[in-house]
């Protein structure tokens, strides 16, 4: 499987996407993939939230645009994985049905994430509450650990961002 898909180490995703693809993407989430061929409409049922999260691309910095430019449809690494699975007894019918699980069916298990687009927005606003608010950042054991008042503007930007 490793050699057949994308990880994002030394080769990009599987899609060639520029600015305004990326911005449309995070502005639509699943619904994008659908309209481009690259997913069904039982792929979105079986999203969380049909495959779009509340947010605002706009509060995406551009640089992490720029650094996901390459990564859409690449799996990552570290602890991102793929791994092939049997369905050895179901606990709740109802639910096995809704996501098309039966006992003994194989099935692929995914976890990925945002890889360096969402890393680079993480960064540019822990930057961004260090500068706002360094009362804070003063007193804190780790500069990783900075946060921002949740009502506030700077945290309200990053909820939609990310």
């Amino acid at each position: 499987m490793y050699s057949k898909i994308p990880v994002g180490l030394g080769k990009g995703g599987y899609l060639n996407t520029d600015k305004e693809d990326l911005r449309e993407i995070l502005d639509k989430g699943m619904e994008w993939m659908l309209e481009n061929g690259h997913a069904h409409e039982e792929d979105l049922r079986r999203c969380e939230e049909n495959g779009k999260l509340p947010g605002d691309y706009r509060k995406v910095p551009d640089d992490a645009i720029k650094r996901g430019l390459n990564q859409v449809g690449s799996l990552g690494s570290g602890n991102h994985f793929m791994e092939v699975q049997i369905v050895g007894e179901v606990f709740d019918e109802e639910k096995a049905e809704a996501y098309g699980l039966e006992a003994n069916q194989v099935v692929i298990m995914i976890h990925s994430g945002s890889r360096g687009l969402g890393h680079e927005t993480c960064t540019k606003y822990l930057r961004r509450f260090e500068k706002e608010y360094p009362e804070i950042a003063e007193s804190i054991p780790e500069k990783n650990l900075i946060y921002a008042p949740i009502e506030d503007e700077p945290a309200q930007d990053y909820k939609k961002a990310m």
